[in-house]
């Protein structure tokens, strides 16, 4: 099964404070509040968002998800099945007033599919059965006498997501978000000890170490032997336990990925008495 990585470069892209708030000035402060008193005022706005910046690609990059809505068209490959696997959870209108799948395109087909049609895996949930670890959208029938996109079934309607790479469109608003459409607590408490992380210069060495403190617990420098404490127990990306605990904790679930069975020789439309549904 083709596997394409989806264009982010087509979605918005929110800024960096909006991950704490709809007003920069109160989500800064909101950011502030997290990251712990000695930064209630010190660096200025113009540099905490610079080292916000950087924490949002880390974690994005460190989860696989985005944690704050960004809306447009990704194009997705197509399964050959009549469920299509989405990279990024979509957020429901219960979430947002703007949320939802807004416009689902087959290939070069100008003509949007009815939204009888198909049904969003969306919204939110407990971990086992959040919609948001398992976005989908399923192909469903017409709920009444309805069309596939202008093709009655039994005459090419489409039953299946044709395979492919990138031929299936779909305009939404996606964002692994809360109940209320925002980011996630536990997104927003890594942004923060992350940015903290980002604010560190190279060559700070008592700030580098000051990252690390509690690490090691003692040291005998005739025999070298050292005795590490809980923070050195990060195991993850950051070596930090809370860090790296918030980070497995948001990760995104490995993908399935299960190949169509082999293809098996049906009759022809000529030859058949109705013509096979199109399935690709």
């Amino acid at each position: 099964m083709s596997t394409a990585t989806p264009d982010l470069s087509s979605l918005t892209a929110p800024d960096p404070w909006e991950h704490f708030g709809t007003v920069e000035a109160t989500a800064l402060l909101a950011l502030r509040a997290l990251m712990g008193s000695d930064y209630a005022t010190d660096p200025d706005d113009d540099d905490l968002t610079a080292a916000l910046a950087q924490a949002v690609v880390y974690l994005e990059g460190a989860t696989g998800r985005i944690f704050a809505a960004r809306s447009g068209s990704l194009s997705i490959d197509g399964t050959g099945t009549h469920r299509l696997f989405l990279p990024y959870p979509v957020v429901s209108v219960n979430q947002d007033a703007a949320g939802g799948v807004t416009e689902i395109l087959i290939g070069t087909d100008t003509t949007a599919l009815d939204e009888d049609t198909y049904e969003v895996n969306d919204g939110t949930g407990l971990p086992g059965r959040d919609p948001r670890d398992h976005p989908f959208i399923d192909l469903v029938a017409p709920s009444s006498g309805g069309s596939f996109v202008s093709r009655p079934p039994g005459f090419g309607g489409w039953r299946t997501w044709p395979e492919g790479i990138r031929n299936v469109h779909v305009t939404a608003l996606w964002g692994y978000l809360d109940e209320d459409g925002a980011t996630p607590l536990l997104a927003r408490k890594a942004l923060a000890g992350l940015t903290v992380r980002a604010l560190t210069a190279w060559d700070d060495t008592d700030g580098l170490d000051d990252l690390h403190l509690g690490a090691v617990t003692s040291e005998s420098t005739r025999d070298r032997s050292v005795t590490y404490g809980e923070r050195a127990g990060g195991g993850g990306i950051t070596t930090n336990r809370e860090l790296d605990l918030l980070i497995a904790r948001l990760r995104a679930p490995p993908r399935v990925r299960v190949p169509r069975p082999p293809g098996r020789r049906i009759a022809s439309v000529r030859n058949a008495l109705l013509g096979p549904v199109r399935g690709y």
